[in-house]
């Protein structure tokens, strides 16, 4: 999640839509007062290493712990689970990856949430299964993918709408469709006036599906159905097929 006061924008960071990749982009054009949420420790080397002055800030209530995890950042001392390697001070997070629309307005506030342009991202349920499933593959005892989709598809991680909606009703003011990718995010570069963000996107996690067939056609009948069941909102609001 990112909140800029500057640019006035919020950014509900969605699973498998190439949210982190939009995230690290949009963090350059952050201040000191702005919030950039923790990502994952591999993102968080690449953004770093992209933008050195664009590291998480201003999600916590202890600025000495988030300043610890800057430096453990810079150099490379961040765990799998994206702890300093280190003894540091535990953060008391306020803001975090894949906040919903909800906790997200209450810690920003009324007057700057309805005041800011939120915006969020979203994917074919089908593709972000399958994307879950081919994300757990390198650490996945035998590399059984069957059975790893088997279980992405019965976990629901996949489902996004509660992301950016709250009490049933979508809570932002712009989705970016991901098979609408460029236009998208060209569309967000007007709004806010951030230039260069879709030039800026590293595109991380895109080399890890092997299989490049539709998720339509690897998914078996029995898990579509458990999708469309899980997702049923997402496949209203953006028309997509089944």
């Amino acid at each position: 999640m990112l909140a800029s006061h500057a640019h006035r924008f919020i950014f509900l960071k969605t699973r498998k839509t190439a949210g982190a990749s939009l995230e690290i982009a949009l963090s350059a054009h952050l201040g000191e007062a702005d919030v950039i949420c923790p990502i994952s420790p591999a993102d968080e080397i690449i953004r770093a290493a992209l933008f050195p002055n664009a590291l998480p800030r201003n999600y916590s209530t202890d600025p000495a712990a988030e300043a610890a995890y800057r430096a453990a950042i810079r150099q490379d001392r961040l765990d799998d689970h994206g702890n300093c390697l280190e003894p540091s001070p535990q953060a008391d997070r306020i803001f975090f990856n894949h906040m919903p629309a909800g906790p997200a307005r209450r810690a920003l506030g009324e007057a700057f949430w309805d005041r800011a342009f939120k915006f969020s991202m979203e994917r074919h349920p089908y593709e972000k299964v399958v994307s879950l499933a081919y994300f757990r593959m390198p650490g996945a005892a035998g590399g059984d993918f069957a059975r790893l989709l088997d279980e992405e598809v019965e976990r629901g991680a996949y489902r996004n709408f509660d992301i950016y909606s709250i009490d049933g009703s979508t809570a932002v003011d712009f989705i970016i469709r991901y098979e609408a990718l460029e236009a998208g995010i060209r569309h967000v570069e007007r709004v806010t006036g951030c230039a260069d963000i879709l030039a800026r996107m590293p595109f991380t996690k895109n080399t890890q599906r092997r299989d490049r067939r539709s998720a339509r056609e690897i998914l078996n009948r029995a898990q579509k159905l458990i999708v469309r069941e899980r997702c049923s909102e997402e496949f209203a609001l953006f028309n997509y097929d089944y």
